[in-house]
């Protein structure tokens, strides 16, 4: 029996998830990108820091950097 037999009778449930996880995915990205710039935001030995568009997001959605600058000692 082959992967797509067997699983065919939860065709429907793989669909959801599949919906669930693409719709989902961006959000939870987005946040992760968010508090490691609170983070970096938090420290005193950090002078600047931005969350930086590299490249068109429809081209990849992880088209962004988080930039730091480290204060002088």
């Amino acid at each position: 029996m082959d992967y797509y037999e067997k699983y065919k009778p939860r065709m429907n449930e793989l669909e959801a998830f599949n919906m669930l996880k693409v719709v989902l995915a961006p959000c939870i990205e987005a946040l992760i990108l968010l508090d490691r710039l609170c983070y970096l935001k938090e420290q005193e030995d950090i002078a600047w820091v931005a969350l930086v568009k590299l490249f068109d997001p429809v081209k990849s959605p992880r088209c962004y950097a988080i930039i730091a600058l480290k204060k002088q000692q």
